[in-house]
């Protein structure tokens, strides 16, 4: 028997004020602590922030400015095609 899983992966843009490599790291701190994120890439010169993986745009965005006390913009959002993927084969054995 195999147990298959889909999901939509999430790819979302935000844009904020990053002024330095630390703010950037604060930022990627609390992004990552949201479960369902894979990988976050900032760019600090341009302020825009790219988040991968399978969480919730609008938690995210609300989290950012929570911790960060700063005003974030949701750019864009797309869910790539659905992939299903094996999660797990168990095979019966019969005696």
């Amino acid at each position: 028997m195999v147990e298959k899983k889909t999901e939509e992966l999430i790819v979302a843009e935000y844009k904020l004020h990053i002024h330095c490599k630390e703010c950037a790291s604060a930022v990627h701190k609390h992004i990552v602590q949201n479960s369902g994120v894979e990988k976050v890439d900032i760019n600090v010169e341009s302020g825009k922030v790219i988040v991968k993986g399978y969480f919730d745009v609008k938690k995210v965005q609300e989290r950012i400015e929570k911790k960060t006390k700063k005003k974030v913009e949701l750019i864009s959002s797309k869910f790539l095609p659905k992939e299903e993927k094996k999660e797990e084969v168990i095979e019966l054995a019969q005696l």
